[in-house]
């Protein structure tokens, strides 16, 4: 009789921008995978694998990337963890180059290497039992950007009807990016509402990919080449964190700092946005509290309370200033640009 199999536990990490990286653990082994980790995400990451009491064994990039800093390097340093890019990649950082077939075990389970060229020539997708990690290649509804050179539709044609094609429908896919924050998907659900997967003229297909009009990221070249060479400068909070794994030469020993390694596995630390957001909320609150004391005071003594209200009014002005301010979206600097508009429906 047959063993059954084990499902791999996936924790996923989604980036301000929309980008998703995944902790890929083995829950009888508690060996693990990251793919596509972000920089500005690496202390999110080691604090998932330490929830988990995992050993991190690969550090994946599914291709190259142009929207976003890489965090293979850093954590590479820090675990000492293979470093995993296609035998067609140029990251002078990797340490173990794949193709087809190739298979990278995760205690007695596999997840098995998938050459997919298209978005980018050194594409390649991850295959374990019943779940796939699809990088850019395929997303939830669409696919991804092409911010690097090589990117090919004829080539990205051919993968979707050899690797996507075929699987089982109930096989959950994990994008590396979406929009709205969505982790996963199916083959069922992509073949139903995804018009890449479901075109089956190739020519139909070249041509919409010839017409997309998604922009690639101004800085998708200097991305690109800092992402070939491997960045190693931490972000701030990733300085002092402890993972299970064998640190890289030079790497030394790492305690977590309070209140940073208590946090669920799959679950982000608040960003520097998110406390100034509520003080501009709370100059709002106090706003609308003068003006609504200000015209129960005009009942009694209007005179008294006109310097309140304009106090409150003057408060209400500036909080919403403060706060259409920070909904314009500064500049993103080398990391992911956002949202990007779909391909129109045929």
């Amino acid at each position: 009789m047959a063993k059954p199999v084990v499902p791999l536990d996936v924790d996923a990490i989604r980036n301000a921008g929309g980008a998703m990286a995944y902790v890929v653990t083995d829950p009888a082994s508690r060996d693990a995978a990251v793919v596509d980790p972000v920089l500005e995400d690496v202390g999110e990451v080691l604090r998932v694998l330490s929830g988990r009491r995992a050993t991190l064994r690969w550090i994946v990039d599914t291709h190259a990337h142009g929207d976003h800093l890489s965090g293979a390097a850093l954590l590479h340093h820090k675990t000492g963890a293979e470093v995993v890019a296609s035998s067609a990649s140029d990251v002078r950082s990797a340490t173990r180059r794949v193709a087809e077939g190739d298979v990278l075990p995760l205690g007695e389970l596999k997840i098995v290497v998938r050459a997919a060229p298209g978005v980018s020539p050194d594409a390649i997708v991850l295959q374990g039992p019943g779940v796939l990690f699809t990088g850019d290649t395929l997303l939830v509804g669409t696919i991804g950007v092409r911010d690097a050179p090589g990117s090919d539709g004829g080539a990205l044609y051919e993968t979707m009807q050899r690797i996507f094609d075929p699987l089982p429908e109930d096989t959950v896919v994990h994008p590396g990016h979406d929009d709205m924050g969505r982790s996963k998907t199916t083959i069922k659900a992509e073949k139903r509402g995804n018009r890449w997967l479901r075109e089956k003229d190739r020519d139909a297909f070249l041509a919409r990919w010839a017409s997309d009009p998604r922009v690639v990221a101004r800085e998708a070249a200097e991305i690109l080449s800092a992402n070939r060479e491997g960045v190693t400068t931490p972000p701030r909070d990733v300085e002092t964190l402890q993972v299970h794994g064998r640190p890289a030469a030079g790497a030394g020993s790492v305690v977590a700092p309070q209140g940073m390694a208590t946090g669920k596995p799959g679950t982000a630390a608040p960003r520097a946005g998110q406390v100034s957001r509520g003080v501009g909320d709370i100059v709002l609150l106090g706003g609308a509290v003068a003006l609504i004391a200000t015209v129960l005071g005009f009942l009694v003594h209007p005179a008294f309370h006109l310097a309140s209200g304009l106090v409150g009014a003057l408060a209400i002005g500036l909080g919403l200033t403060a706060r259409g301010a920070r909904s314009k979206r500064t500049s993103p600097g080398l990391y992911y640009t956002g949202p990007q508009p779909r391909t129109p429906s045929r």
